[in-house]
This record gives structure tokens, C-alpha cells and sequence, in this order.
């Protein structure tokens, strides 16, 4: 099996949440939708904030409830209502599921800012610091915004909120993943 193969394989797996198109992007010799293609050139907030609230409704973030508020030049926010089952068994907010908000916040924001060429990015690294917690009916917030913004890596911070108190704070490394160079190409 190539590389390529076994990525597709990987993706296939787990779903093709962060995928830019089809799974056959992975091929490096086909070039994007036409879809994102126009979606690349655009850009514009709205158009961004349609796309990434539908990629919202595939796999865990469609699980947890997660809805993008908006995407902006200064970040994205979402937000998720606390269900019974985000709760951990001592009756709070597991901390899983506030990581889980932060991360596809800061997911979604560096999916947002690939950069030329990229198809999708994958994380490298998280860290997260709890302050607070959330019971059933609290409606946590999520702001992330990106604060290094390279060709191979970002890095984004984010701040999750119940109500205004500020509750988990958390910075994700991003590996950005490009299509592999063709063997026409290097040889």
C-alpha cells in the first residue's frame, strides 16, 4: 500500500470530518472540488460560517451539540447547550467534553485559514487548564483565535465560558497537511 492509500484508509476509519473534499484528495495527483475551489476564492465570513456549521453535523461535534456561532478575521466562536451526556459521573461537566468544544472550535478556525494548497490539518498537541465547571442546561461559549499562523503549523488559543465566568482555557498546535508531491514530479 502507498502512503496515500493507507491515509485514505485512516480517513475512511474515523470519517472525513476535516477533509477539504472527497476522500480522493488524499490522491495528490487530483486537484479540490470545484465546490472548494469557489469556496477558497471567497472566503467571506458567511460563506465560512455556512461550511463549517455543516461540517458540524458529522461525528462527535454533531454528537455534543456543537453549533458555530460565527467566523470571523478575529477567530471563531461556537457554543454547546450541556446535555446528560456530557456529564461526568461526579454530576459535573466531564472536562472531555469542554476539550472537545475547544478543540473543534480551534479546529474549525485553522480549517478556516489553510493555507494555499493545504487540504486538510491535524493536531499535534493540546493543553487545557479547568477554572470552572457546568451542570445540565448551562450553554458553554467558545471563542478561538489564532495566534501563529505559519505554512506547516498554527497555533490557536481558545477561552470556554459558562455565562461570562470564564471556565477552561486551552492552546492546540496544528500540523497543516498538504497532498503529497507526485512520483512524475520528484523523479
Amino acid at each position: 500500500d502507498t502512503r496515500d492509500d493507507i491515509m485514505l484508509a485512516r480517513v475512511r476509519s474515523v470519517g472525513s470530518l476535516f477533509i477539504r473534499s472527497t476522500p480522493t484528495v488524499l490522491q495528490s495527483t487530483r486537484p479540490f472540488s470545484t465546490q472548494e475551489k469557489k469556496l477558497e476564492r471567497a472566503k467571506s465570513p458567511e460563506q465560512w460560517l455556512d461550511f463549517l456549521k455543516q461540517r458540524g453535523t458529522i461525528g462527535l461535534p454533531a454528537h455534543m451539540g456543537f453549533e458555530v456561532v460565527s467566523v470571523d478575521d478575529e477567530g471563531v466562536r461556537a457554543k454547546i447547550e450541556v446535555q446528560p451526556h456530557h456529564m461526568a459521573p461526579n454530576g459535573y461537566c466531564h472536562a472531555g467534553s469542554i476539550v472537545t468544544l475547544a478543540d473543534t472550535t480551534t479546529g474549525f478556525g485553522c480549517y478556516s485559514r489553510l493555507p494555499p494548497r493545504a487540504y486538510s490539518f491535524t493536531t499535534v498537541e493540546l493543553k487545557s487548564n479547568f477554572i470552572g465547571t457546568a451542570n445540565v442546561g448551562d450553554v458553554l461559549h467558545c471563542e478561538a483565535k489564532m495566534i501563529h499562523g505559519g505554512r506547516s503549523t498554527q497555533v490557536w488559543d481558545a477561552v470556554v465560558k459558562n455565562g461570562e465566568k470564564n471556565i477552561a482555557f486551552f492552546r492546540a498546535t496544528e500540523i497543516i497537511l498538504y497532498p503529497a508531491a507526485s512520483k512524475e514530479v520528484a523523479e
